[in-house]
């Protein structure tokens, strides 16, 4: 984990497109052919499949969206799969998914728990299986692939923490690929309340720039790529800065320290029939301040 400045090239790429037969052809044909406008089912088959080359993203991205465009006949259906890997053997042998069957399809995958969740890796795969139809063989005619930076993670304050001198300093997950980064830092958990932004930030931590009163805060931070795109916010995150103690750095001394208790008592003294007595005390020792100390005896 770094919250330095980046070091590594900005992303600049976010869509990969299948569009002409040239584009097509790399791929892989198993019971289909290439027409001008794209893969059909061949002569003689009910079924195939087309399967896209690896697309190398060239760094981690989080794939969001696959589109593509069909010319399907009375009866035919086309259902498009997609895999993932960090480098392409592991692409290769990687699992498909579940069929998209319905255009445009928001990239996920089913965790342990069965809800879908966003794709991050460097490279996609893509299968289309056809199917013929009562009016003959759909074809492929196009396919469109979005992508987008990894959201950052926010890292300090640490959720629920405590910030004891109102000087908050906060540190996120480093993005591949980000030209910048944006922080907004509110007193209301839905950001509708007062709201600090802070656009343009090269490096993933940011010190804030004046101290601020104690209280709960929310902040939250993305990313923005090198076209301007910006990621989704990472999850919110909450820290309250503390009461802070009286500063008593500017106090001239000597000077003493009371209870809260016993100061009535001591405004008391100073209006009683002591008072004058109390008055000579502090102008002797006053007197004192100034004084030069008593040599030492032996």
């Amino acid at each position: 984990m770094s919250y330095y400045a980046r070091q590594y090239p900005v992303l600049e790429r976010t869509v990969w497109t299948f569009d002409t037969s040239d584009e097509f052809r790399p791929g892989t044909f198993e019971d289909t052919v290439l027409s001008d406008l794209g893969p059909q089912v061949a002569p003689g088959k009910q079924s195939g499949t087309y399967t896209s080359p690896p697309i190398d993203a060239g760094q981690a991205v989080m794939w969001k969206s696959l589109n593509w465009r069909a010319d399907l006949r009375l009866g035919s259906s086309i259902a498009m799969r997609t895999r993932f890997g960090a480098t392409e053997e592991e692409c290769l042998n990687a699992r498909w998914s579940a069929a998209y069957e319905v255009s445009p399809a928001l990239i996920s995958s089913f965790g342990r728990n069965g809800s879908p969740t966003p794709v991050a890796a460097r490279f996609v795969q893509i299968r289309a299986e056809l199917v013929s139809g009562m009016g003959g063989s759909p074809t492929l005619m196009g396919i469109r692939l979005e992508a987008g930076l990894v959201p950052p993670a926010c890292v300090g304050p640490v959720n629920l923490g405590v910030v004891e001198d109102g000087k908050p300093v906060f540190y996120w997950t480093r993005v591949e690929g980000a030209a910048s980064y944006t922080l907004e830092l509110s007193n209301s958990a839905d950001f509708s309340g007062e709201v600090f932004r802070q656009d343009g930030l090269e490096c993933s931590s940011f010190a804030y720039p004046r101290e601020i009163k104690p209280g709960d805060y929310y902040w939250r931070v993305r990313a923005v790529d090198g076209l301007g795109n910006e990621t989704e916010w990472s999850p919110i995150r909450q820290f309250k800065v503390g009461e802070r103690p009286w500063n008593i750095g500017n106090l001239k001394h000597p000077y003493l320290f009371f209870n809260a208790e016993d100061i009535p008592a001591i405004r008391g003294a100073l209006v009683s029939k002591y008072a004058a007595t109390w008055t000579e005390i502090l102008r002797r020792a006053d007197e004192a301040l100034d004084s030069e100390l008593p040599d030492e005896k032996e």
